[in-house]
């Protein structure tokens, strides 16, 4: 019984689970904030044996109707300041530049299948949130 049970430990500690980040969002204007969340996540999944190949930044549409909100043309200009030095990071700009504001399971769909073509099928993909998503997601959940 103990064999199988330090077999069993044995082969999990040795798999290498393999993900790719994503923050989605406003980014009006991208904060310290966004980017401490990515650095933390990428640190917590390392911590635990986890390879994070990539962080990705995905703002959303002009259309998105946030009251105040900069053309996303500045918003990804921004971002990619705020990035130049994380090598691991990038921005995408396809939510950005969709005519109508993108569902959030869309954007994770297509940015799935980028991944999946990009780093194979066994890469996970991990959505992050602040407090302000998960309001929101509740307001439309009630």
């Amino acid at each position: 019984m103990e064999n199988e049970s330090n077999s069993f430990n044995q082969s999990q500690s040795e798999l290498k689970q393999r993900i790719v980040l994503i923050l989605t969002g406003s980014f009006n204007p991208v904060t310290i904030g966004h980017l401490h969340t990515l650095q933390f996540s990428r640190d917590y999944y390392q911590a635990r044996s986890i390879q994070v190949l990539e962080g990705i930044l995905s703002p959303v549409s002009d259309s998105y109707g946030k009251p105040g909100l900069i053309n996303a043309k500045y918003r990804i200009e921004m971002l990619q300041a705020a990035t130049r030095d994380e090598p691991w990071l990038r921005v995408d700009t396809w939510e950005a530049e969709q005519p109508t504001w993108t569902k959030t399971k869309l954007v994770l769909d297509h940015h799935h299948e980028l991944i999946k073509q990009k780093y194979g099928d066994d890469v996970g993909l991990r959505l992050l949130s602040g407090l302000l998503k998960i309001d929101f997601i509740n307001q439309k959940i009630q």
